[in-house]
């Protein structure tokens, strides 16, 4: 017996195309072997067949001969005279591939899909005219006035990234970020959505958050070939901290003692956590000392693997004015 694409993406025979899209967005995003890395193997054999059963019902030609035929009809079983009295039943130039054993209908790699479909190929980094935003968190974005001219043609609009800001705090712990956009989707029909996700700790400036044709339409484009929409992770100055990649720098004033004899300081890190630091003798005015794991997460696969390091830069201030006494006693220390 045959696949039953609608019930592996628990959806209607009677789907419409937006149905059919939602169904494999979250099933997708769900099964994605790199958000099970304990059930890894498990989770690419449902990944892999949701993607299968999104390919065929989101394709107009492939979705009638399977409604038809099954998945039969896919591996080029349809009976003689069947779709359109062609040959073998297929129609003109229209293909499947099929396995050597005839295994099963054979489609694109699944990973391919996932990155058409998304803007990426991470499910966890998981595009009208140019849009309007308002901003659950006030975020700041440029308005389709600033937005550079795009010339029109007839393939599918460019995308859309749209900035919003973080605080460091927010991408060190992690935060729920949530836009409405008000978009114009076919028919120029008028849409307000809400899209929300997840930033997860350590992400970079420059994360993007792809939402596949889910931008509405852009005038000089054809309204079927929807933008897709981008949200593109900036960092709002820190006060005390500045970030390279994993790694955050800061500056500490000491006195000019301090520097010369050493001293213990204590640092407030960016998660509030006390570090005692101890600052060698004679220390330079620019000096950097490293504590080691005490920077921002670091990513890999999905995962945070560990932090980077934290810099301190030391700032030593100089006396404005010296007693007799003490200058006396730095020309016999000889300095």
């Amino acid at each position: 017996m045959g696949k039953d694409y609608y019930q592996i993406l628990a959806i209607s025979k009677d789907a419409s195309d937006a149905d059919i899209k939602k169904a494999y967005r979250k099933l997708a995003l769900k099964y994605h072997p790199d958000k099970n890395p304990d059930n890894k193997a498990e989770a690419e054999k449902k990944f892999k067949l949701v993607t299968e059963a999104y390919e065929v019902l989101s394709d107009a030609e492939k979705r009638k001969i399977y409604d038809k035929y099954g998945e039969e009809g896919l591996q080029g079983g349809i009976p003689e005279g069947g779709m359109g009295g062609m040959p073998g039943g297929m129609p003109g130039g229209f293909k499947f591939k099929t396995s050597g054993g005839g295994g099963g209908f054979q489609g694109s790699d699944p990973f391919d899909i996932f990155k058409q479909f998304f803007g990426s190929s991470s499910p966890f980094d998981g595009g009208s005219g140019f849009m309007r935003f308002s901003s659950a968190d006030d975020s700041p974005f440029s308005s389709p006035s600033n937005s550079p001219h795009v010339s029109p043609t007839r393939g599918k609009p460019p995308p859309v990234e749209c900035k919003y800001y973080c605080t460091l705090e927010e991408i060190f712990k992690g935060t729920h970020k949530k836009f409405n956009v008000d978009r114009v989707l076919p028919g120029k029909k008028k849409d307000k959505k809400l899209f929300e996700f997840d930033v997860l700790p350590g992400w970079k400036r420059g994360t993007k958050v792809t939402y596949g044709n889910d931008g509405g339409c852009i005038d000089g484009y054809p309204e079927m070939l929807q933008a897709d929409l981008v949200f593109v992770l900036d960092e709002k100055p820190h006060p005390t901290f500045s970030r390279d990649s994993n790694d955050l720098k800061m500056k500490h004033k000491i006195t000019l003692t301090e520097a010369l004899l050493g001293c213990k300081v204590e640092i407030t890190g960016l998660d509030g956590k006390k570090i005692p630091v101890e600052v060698p003798p004679v220390v330079q005015p620019g000096k950097r000392l490293r504590v080691k794991e005490e920077g921002m997460p670091i990513r890999k696969q999905g995962q945070v693997v560990g932090r980077g390091d934290l810099y301190i830069e030391f700032d030593v201030k100089f006396p404005t004015t010296l007693s007799s006494k003490q200058i006396e006693l730095l020309k016999q220390a000889n300095l």
